[in-house]
């Protein structure tokens, strides 16, 4: 019964009874906990992220300029994580740091190159990343209250894991391929907000700029007496530059290392309310918006027919289509509920929205089941035992019961302590009526007599 006793006590009194002064510890009023604000970036963190990237490699042809660009965009799915270590400036918002990060993608990136010409036959260069890292120093600059928002930027040493193929076109002639590493340089910058002393949570943007790679192209034909069918020439393989840039965002969650991933920062002083000392927030029924956006797209749609149903042989092509789309878009907008509201189309009551003149219609053994359940709670008064031992000893359908319930609930003639713990308004009215007579009888309220 103490259980129920406490519960009752905390409706009673947390809802603002005038003259309730309880005893002893009681008087002490409810703040939320303080934790220890002294915090900087200083330490050893580590953490994960996950982001998009854009990688654009620019195939030279040694006959000239490709018809087609000769350059393969590869949009890709990263993830991976970095680890780190960061030193505020004593007495300073400047931070300096050192971080190693290590993704793994999820590419897909092919174009047509070596096309010096319509007559020759070209050449289907694909590009697959599977692995990047970097090494990079860091210097940033603590904004923000308490300085807890770090803008940062970022530069060093980048490397990267690939597999290029340039297939000619012509079937007789095998591929060329590079399946390696490569090194360059990476810079970048982002924003950093420490939600609590241990999780940071990040935005990144990064550009990583790679240096030409030099390896063979294939054999193939070029057309020398068109439209003859046996006008080809047989051209000899060469070589071709191949440089290549990563462009990055991705976002993170960072841990700081020997911080209790429980603690939470120091609220600050408009933070600190005593029970009772702030108004109720409103709700009102209906909010009027109205506003307009707009925004640019652009993208690239690219089909590909192999010339085999051979998966070996797909980088040899029959025909590509590619397609190039931009566009601007903008809308004005408005909510349809207030509209609604407004021509008497429907009716909001709370958080209840219906059509006019209609309510919550009942059938005859609903309406008596809720008649049942209502003087149940309303007889037994404050000795209330849980709240499925209640509904299970009026032998009701259980699914119907817990409508009813939510309904009784809504309108308020049941009121909700805990899960288990459900008591009839008219009750609790009646021990208010108590208590207030109580009060006006004695000095202060004696707990241990209430309960």
């Amino acid at each position: 019964m103490k259980k129920v006793s406490v519960a009752i006590l905390g409706l009673l009194f947390g809802s603002g009874l005038p003259g309730a002064n309880l005893a002893g510890a009681a008087d002490m009023p409810d703040v939320i906990p303080a934790y220890a604000p002294s915090w900087s970036w200083t330490g050893f963190y580590g953490g994960v992220h996950l982001g998009a990237n854009s990688a654009s490699s620019q195939f030279a042809d040694p006959a000239g300029p490709s018809i087609y660009g000769g350059t393969v965009r590869g949009p890709a799915f990263l993830g991976g994580g970095q680890a780190g270590y960061n030193w505020q400036i004593p007495n300073s918002n400047f931070v300096l740091g050192v971080e190693g990060d290590i993704s793994g993608y999820v590419p897909d990136g092919s174009a047509t190159c070596l096309a010096s010409s319509g007559f020759f036959i070209s050449a289907n260069c694909r590009v697959h990343q599977s692995i990047s890292g970097s090494l990079t120093g860091r210097v940033g600059w603590a904004a923000g209250a308490q300085g807890r928002t770090l803008i940062y930027a970022k530069g060093g040493a980048a490397v990267l894991q690939e597999r290029i193929d340039i297939t000619s076109n012509p079937l007789i002639f095998p591929a060329t391929t590079f399946d390696g590493t490569r090194w360059g340089w990476t810079v970048g910058g982002g924003v950093e907000r420490a939600i609590t002393p241990a999780w940071s949570f990040r935005l990144e943007y990064d550009y990583a700029k790679f240096g030409a790679l030099t390896m063979a192209t294939p054999q193939s034909f070029n057309q020398v007496l068109p439209p003859l069918a046996d006008g080809y020439l047989y051209t000899a393989g060469g070589t071709t530059s191949v440089s290549q840039n990563l462009q990055t965002v991705k976002v993170g969650l960072n841990y700081k290392m020997g911080v209790d991933g429980d603690a939470r920062f120091e609220p600050a002083v408009s933070d600190y309310r005593l029970r009772g000392t702030t108004d109720p927030g409103v709700i009102p029924g209906i909010e009027i918006e109205i506003g307009g956006r707009t925004w640019y797209s652009s993208g690239r749609f690219q089909k590909d027919l192999g010339a085999t149903a051979d998966q070996a042989k797909q980088n040899v092509l029959v025909s590509r289509l590619t397609y190039d789309t931009t566009a601007a878009s903008g809308e004005v907008f408005a909510p349809v509920l207030s509209t609604l509201v407004r021509d008497k189309k429907v009716e909001v009551e709370a958080d209840l929205v219906r059509l006019p003149g209609r309510g919550v219609r009942m059938k005859d053994e609903e309406a008596e089941s809720k008649e049942k359940i209502e003087t149940a709670f309303s007889s037994v008064g404050l000795k209330v035992p849980a709240l499925t031992e209640v509904i299970a000893g009026l032998k009701i359908d259980k699914f119907r019961a817990q409508k009813i319930v939510t309904l009784l609930l809504r309108d308020k003639v049941l009121i909700k302590v805990s899960d288990e713990l459900v008591f009839h308004r008219s009750a609790l009215d009646a021990l208010r009526r108590q208590v207030a007579e109580y009060k006006v009888k004695a000095s202060k309220i004696d707990v241990a007599k209430i309960k």
